[in-house]
């Protein structure tokens, strides 16, 4: 019995390695927060938001990011573009962030405390 255990874990471990072929860990490059949300305009521009006002931004198609000020400590769980600089990202405690460059973000009253996704 030991033997067929042996061959089924061997076959799981190679088949789990070629499946992540291509793929490299950037985590916790260039941070370590967890990530709830991310929009791509492009194949090249995007932009991903979450835990503790992160948002990171992509102009390479995700082989590097750049961490972005949010000027919030709330989690935030979307984002979405209307084109590369245009977006709005919303969060924990009714948080919502406006950018019109890509770069920097306002906050923007919602009225409420509630959690936007």
């Amino acid at each position: 019995m030991k033997s067929i255990t042996y061959i089924f874990l061997l076959s799981i471990t190679t088949a789990t390695a070629l499946a992540q072929s291509g793929w490299f860990w950037q985590n916790p490059l260039p941070q370590g927060n967890t990530l709830n949300g991310v929009c791509f305009t492009d194949a090249n521009t995007g932009t991903a938001v979450g835990e503790v006002g992160t948002i990171l931004r992509t102009t390479n198609g995700g082989t590097s990011w750049t961490s972005q000020s949010s000027g919030t400590t709330n989690h935030l769980h979307g984002v979405s573009f209307t084109d590369a600089n245009t977006g709005t990202a919303v969060g924990g405690s009714g948080t919502i962030l406006r950018t019109t460059n890509g770069v920097n973000w306002t906050s923007q009253s919602s009225g409420t405390t509630w959690y936007f996704y």
